[in-house]
């Protein structure tokens, strides 16, 4: 085996740690974003290795550059996603449309989304929002939070009825 075969069998063999290091931190991680920058950073790290142990390998100049071009599309395309992942488990699952929010990338055993899963945790969430921007993640102002609705149910209520809009009277 030759130098050149050498080190891009240890880049290989590294550009495989990160993919897998990666691969763990997206199962082991609690939240949405640390999943996120686990995988992101690691395969993005994990390609760039393995495309660098091809480029040594083909042996060309105009197959290491489309090496490097396919690596930057792999960054763009990892940003954009990441981004739109993200984005979307910031936001907030509106009540009464049954909708998504972001509660098929919730953190494991959590859930964040539909109507009838309005729980404790995110209304501790709505309030941690509104102390840190001043508004409900509705975008409604309010002075004073809503008072909170108990679990009993002698009022009518169910503990799974949307909440009242916050700063309605």
């Amino acid at each position: 085996m030759s130098i050149l075969q050498v080190a891009a069998t240890i880049l290989l063999v590294l550009g495989g740690f990160f993919y897998f290091a990666g691969t763990v931190g997206l199962l082991r991680f609690p939240d949405v974003h640390s999943r996120l920058h686990a995988l992101t950073k690691a395969d993005n790290l994990g390609l760039g290795l393995v495309c660098l142990a091809m480029a040594l390998l083909g042996g060309s100049w105009r197959g290491a550059a489309m090496l490097l071009v396919i690596w930057l599309l792999g960054l763009l395309a990892a940003t954009v996603s990441c981004h739109l992942v993200a984005q979307a488990a910031l936001e907030p699952a509106a009540a009464g449309d049954g909708g998504s929010g972001g509660e098929a990338i919730a953190p494991m055993g959590r859930s964040y989304g539909g109507a009838d899963a309005v729980t404790e945790a995110s209304a501790e969430e709505a309030d941690a929002t509104r102390r840190r921007t001043g508004a409900w993640p509705d975008g409604s102002i309010a002075e004073q939070p809503a008072p909170r609705r108990s679990a009993d149910t002698s009022s009518g209520a169910s503990p799974a009825d949307p909440p009242t809009p916050r700063g309605d009277p």
